[in-house]
């Protein structure tokens, strides 16, 4: 999956507009690159963050689940 579909898919889930859902997921990915550059270790804790920002912009925890789970495996990818 990527980012595009993982819009598509959040926009499906979430009956947003896809332009809303592109807002959600860079908010997600966003917050935990932020952390990640500030040296915190990859945890569950980051999940936290990911339901935090869900939550903020009105999101299901479930989202914000697949959101985290896709930053992690785009991370490990691409060694960030």
């Amino acid at each position: 999956m990527n980012k595009n579909e993982l819009v598509d898919a959040v926009a499906s889930a979430a009956n947003l507009k896809k332009s809303d859902a592109t807002t959600a997921v860079d908010a997600v990915f966003d917050s935990i690159t932020a952390s990640l550059k500030n040296g915190a270790v990859v945890r569950g804790n980051r999940l936290k963050i990911a339901i935090n920002v869900a939550s903020v912009l009105g999101l299901s925890k479930a989202l914000a689940k697949t959101s985290y789970l896709f930053l992690l495996a785009r991370i490990k990818i691409n060694n960030i």
